[in-house]
């Protein structure tokens, strides 16, 4: 990275100030919703410009939804489930069969019960 030469290079996350460490050019700091809307609408623009509005699931270590409009994004919510509890449900399904589906149901009466099913409510960012 440190030989793109003009590029505008922007870092998220957790480990952004270790990444930004190892590298010669400073890069610019970005909130990770920003960084998901902004990468989501390159790609649109790319390849169906005329679309305007939509939204975004974001699945990682939890799962955020974006709404984006024309000329602005929100978050709209999310959840603490990420994708590899969501793989790994899937997988349950598949190898438990008909069977599975019972399981699954079973799993979300549990975490209702123990009320470990976390949902994050919608931050604004400035």
């Amino acid at each position: 990275m440190n030989k793109l030469e003009g590029a505008k290079i922007c870092i998220t996350g957790g480990k952004a100030a270790l990444f930004e460490s190892f590298m010669i050019r400073k890069p610019l700091r970005i909130v990770e919703f920003e960084a998901t809307c902004r990468g989501v609408q390159y790609l649109l623009n790319k390849f169906d410009p005329k679309q305007q509005e939509y939204v975004i699931t974001n699945v990682g270590t939890g799962t955020s939804l974006h709404h984006v409009g024309k000329s602005k994004h929100e978050s709209i919510g999310g959840s603490g489930v990420g994708g590899g509890t969501l793989l790994g449900l899937a997988h349950l399904l598949r190898v438990l069969g008909n069977g599975g589906f019972y399981f699954y149901w079973r799993l979300i009466d549990i975490a209702e019960k123990l009320r470990t099913l976390l949902i994050i409510n919608p931050v604004a960012f400035e």
